[in-house]
């Protein structure tokens, strides 16, 4: 809720670099860039936002960028889980974090840049410590983040 796509394409012109699913149902706003551009110039706090919210994506794309380039699958599929255990994650009472996000091992896999084999192996190895667990709906409950944690570096 509340994330924004096509802000890229909005600000350059340059088209669409991504394309986007949703996993459950969803209602969208859609805006065409002479009024997006009206709007960042008579509403500064758009603006603002707009510098933030990219600011965080090119954050997200080092991340990114360095973990390819320095981790092994382990540490790529950790840093994900914790990644998207802070963003949107639900703590409950014993200190689990549930990522409330259908999670397929094929979803993982094209994030992290893995095949679906791979990250099984990586999912089932994490499981059998008990660093995470996966319910019948693909959510990924995490136990241990500081043991996920020490996969990332």
């Amino acid at each position: 809720p509340g994330d924004t796509v096509g802000e890229m394409s909005l600000v350059d012109s340059a088209g669409r670099s991504a394309n986007v699913v949703t996993l459950e149902k969803s209602s969208l706003l859609w805006m065409d860039r002479t009024t997006f551009v009206e709007c960042l110039h008579s509403m500064h706090t758009i603006s603002i936002n707009l510098v933030s919210i990219l600011s965080k994506r090119l954050r997200l794309a080092n991340e990114q960028i360095q973990s390819l380039a320095t981790l092994d699958v382990y540490g790529r599929v950790a840093r994900q889980l914790l990644a998207f255990a802070e963003q949107y994650g639900k703590p409950d009472v014993d200190g689990n974090v549930l990522i409330p996000i259908r999670l397929t091992q094929s979803d993982i896999g094209d994030l992290v840049g893995a095949s679906r084999e791979r990250i099984n192996q990586v999912i089932v190895n994490y499981k059998r410590n008990k660093y995470i667990s996966v319910d019948r709906r693909y959510r990924i409950t995490v136990h241990n983040v500081s043991a996920l944690a020490n996969r990332c570096r």
